[in-house]
């Protein structure tokens, strides 16, 4: 009895809590909700899974689930009354130390969403546990992701997803992140591409494949000496192709690609092969 009286009250208080949370988020207006995990997979494009085996995962890298996104907050407070008998049961679980099988969780980039196990998530985390034993799906997604915030970027611009997607940049070099300093500028990143394959082709007298071409561009854009420019390092390529016929055996197009890396990446990785802002202009 003193167990199931010590749940019902550990409840009420979670829920007290999230009533409060709820009204922060509101004057901040600040969005408090789970990410539903169907909705992320669709908007990333991200199709292809393996099983990643039973490990230990941070509580606070899960960030969405696949069914109950609308019964708890982004903290995992119950935003349901409906929730209780579970809660409580997981509750008194453990206060009692028995032992509970790993959740399930779906892996997309370094955050997850919980499949199985919501319930367990909830009071854990309330009851400050850091870790979670998890049997975990990975899901593969074409654009890098590495918090939260990264996914609430791929979601605003799709444009940058569908050139990860086509190009395969981030399963050729891991780590590489290709920002655009304008708008609208991916398609001409396309022909750039194109034309580097072409020129590729031209100086090894052989076909050179599209990853392959993609692979050689970025590293030839974040390879050359750099000069200090403002806050960051700056480095470039600069092609003058002949006026053919066809872009893509034989592209017709000027092209600059720019790459911008921090002092602060290149002294922490030892090189700038991780992050960089490239611009390309054609005409």
């Amino acid at each position: 009895m003193q167990v199931a009286n010590t749940a019902h009250s550990d409840f009420l208080r979670v829920r007290r809590k999230a009533f409060l949370r709820g009204i922060a988020k509101w004057l901040l207006r600040s969005d408090d909700a789970l990410l539903a995990f169907d909705d992320v997979r669709k908007q990333l494009h991200a199709h292809l899974q393996h099983d990643g085996g039973v490990r230990e995962v941070e509580i606070d890298q899960i960030v969405g689930s696949v069914g109950r996104y609308r019964d708890f907050d982004r903290a995992f407070l119950p935003r349901q009354a409906r929730t209780r008998g579970r809660w409580e049961s997981i509750d008194t679980a453990y206060l009692t130390h028995v032992e509970l099988p790993p959740i399930a969780l779906y892996k997309i980039g370094e955050t997850y969403f919980v499949k199985d196990g919501n319930h367990r998530v909830s009071v854990a985390r309330e009851r400050g546990q850091v870790f979670v034993d998890a049997s975990v799906i990975e899901v593969e997604s074409p654009a890098p992701v590495t918090s939260i915030e990264d996914l609430f970027e791929w979601i605003r611009n799709e444009d940058a997803v569908r050139f990860h997607e086509a190009t395969g940049i981030s399963r050729l070099r891991p780590g590489a992140r290709i920002e655009l300093t304008l708008a609208g500028q991916y398609e001409k990143l396309y022909q750039h591409i194109a034309t580097h394959q072409w020129y590729l082709g031209v100086e090894q007298k052989r076909e050179i494949p599209y990853p392959e071409a993609v692979a050689s561009c970025t590293t030839v854009s974040i390879s050359r000496p750099f000069k200090r420019s403002g806050a960051g390092m700056r480095c470039g390529t600069s092609r003058t192709a002949p006026r053919p016929t066809s872009i893509s055996g034989s592209p017709n197009t000027t092209g600059t690609c720019t790459s911008r890396v921090s002092p602060r990446d290149m002294a922490s990785t030892g090189s700038s092969r991780n992050t960089f802002r490239s611009t390309a202009s054609f005409r």
